[in-house]
């Protein structure tokens, strides 16, 4: 059964009716107690400038993704989750710029290429990456939520997911804007594959496996679906948008960042929102992932 607690404790999850006491003056106000779990404060995020709060993003603090989505913004629920709503625009926004911004800078001098119309492909294919992702985690989570783990109560925070995953890619695409300032240089444009004309082609290139030992999995139902499934790499896909901002150079591997530094976060994310073990949500993930690849080559032929 949902909660009907307008805020909630952000060292354990427990519902709070409020989160301070307000005396006859507006300004003298008191922090609550968790009556939960016994802690002096119930957000200590209240008091905090949005510095703090974005410091806390990068050091990837489960509790600060609590205040974010829970005890953010206004008194009322449903209008707090209509300012979620509309922060989703806006954060969304910051993000997918970032993001086009940062792959952008792999191509090489702006003169040369169009710089308006490369930045508008960019981020179009950001955007498109993006949904595609969100909406593979959301329906992971529901997915896993409701049929494996059977976590009733977590269900009725999927779609606060959206929001959540957008901070959550705060802390990569910081690192990312900050190797590119640094390393600007070891910048480079990795070219997409060859068309390859079999599955048996694409596993050997990615894997590097021997041709007879790919011929030996596709002889089974069970190795042929694993070659799919390896076959299902970002590096595979033929348009060349989607390769725009894969780096080569030390501190500059944006496969690492991303896949690590952003994993990590949207981990601790998804785990503190819907209250469950980063073990569930690391397996939300990874599901998520392999979706996430289907609907990306489903869409990449028409893309190229």
């Amino acid at each position: 059964m949902a909660s009907t607690a307008p805020y909630q404790c952000i060292h354990c999850n427990a519902p709070a009716q409020a989160l301070y006491i307000q005396y006859q003056q507006v300004s003298n106000t008191s922090p609550l107690a968790c009556s939960h779990c016994g802690n002096d404060e119930l957000d200590p995020y209240q008091s905090f400038v949005d510095e703090v709060v974005l410091l806390d993003l990068t050091l990837l603090r489960a509790r600060v993704y609590r205040h974010l989505m829970f005890n953010r913004g206004a008194q009322d629920k449903k209008l707090r989750r209509k300012e979620q709503r509309r922060s989703l625009w806006s954060v969304g926004a910051v993000v997918v710029g970032l993001d086009a911004y940062v792959r952008t800078l792999t191509v090489g001098p702006p003169d040369s290429l169009e710089p308006f119309k490369l930045f508008g492909l960019t981020m179009l294919w950001c955007l498109l990456e993006t949904v595609s992702l969100y909406v593979s985690i959301c329906f992971s989570a529901w997915f896993v939520l409701t049929f494996i783990f059977r976590h009733k109560g977590a269900k009725e925070h999927i779609p606060l997911l959206p929001l959540t995953l957008a901070y959550s890619s705060i802390p990569a695409l910081f690192l990312l804007c900050i190797s590119s300032i640094i390393w600007g240089k070891e910048y480079t444009l990795s070219p997409p594959p060859a068309a390859l004309s079999s599955l048996q082609e694409v596993v050997v290139q990615t894997t590097k496996l021997e041709q007879a030992d790919v011929r030996n999995l596709s002889s089974t139902f069970g190795g042929r679906l694993l070659l799919r499934i390896v076959s299902l790499s970002r590096s595979n896909l033929q348009n060349r948008v989607s390769h725009f901002g894969n780096v080569t150079g030390w501190g500059t591997n944006e496969g690492l960042v991303r896949k690590a530094v952003g994993g990590s976060s949207a981990v601790v994310g998804l785990s503190a929102v819907l209250n469950i073990s980063r073990y569930k949500g690391t397996f939300i993930l990874s599901l998520a992932w392999v979706l996430y690849l289907i609907v990306l080559h489903s869409l990449d032929p028409m893309l190229e």
